[in-house]
């Protein structure tokens, strides 16, 4: 577990170190669209071949101001993913869903159309 601010640069220099090798990434950040994205964009690459990135907060319907859900739908369309959702608790259903994606290494991270 590392316990620091995922944007600085120094966090993302610091973990280069571990690219290709961490077998889950769990990704539970700021819940905007351009933090959860800059995390994905960050930090897939530490993780190798057959390992699992999770998002937390997938479907976001009970919090209009989390847009985890937004940056969900596109890595559905390219990756292989599974979601977890409790559909069983009505209060709480589409609040604390995770994303699971399959991930393949750098055949994966191509398929992502980065920012220009």
């Amino acid at each position: 577990v590392i316990r620091a601010d995922s944007h600085d640069p120094q966090t993302i220099r610091s973990l280069d170190g571990l690219r290709g090798s961490v077998d889950l990434l769990f990704i539970d950040g700021d819940h905007s669209y351009d933090g959860v994205r800059a995390d994905f964009e960050n930090y897939a690459p530490l993780v190798r071949p057959g390992g699992l990135i999770a998002f937390h907060d997938v479907e976001s319907t009970n919090h209009p101001a989390s847009q985890v859900d937004r940056l969900w739908t596109q890595l559905q369309d390219l990756y292989d993913a599974r979601e977890i959702i409790d559909t069983a608790n009505h209060e709480q259903s589409g609040r604390y869903g995770i994303g699971v994606l399959f991930w393949r290494g750098d055949e994966d991270l191509a398929k992502w159309p980065r920012a220009a």
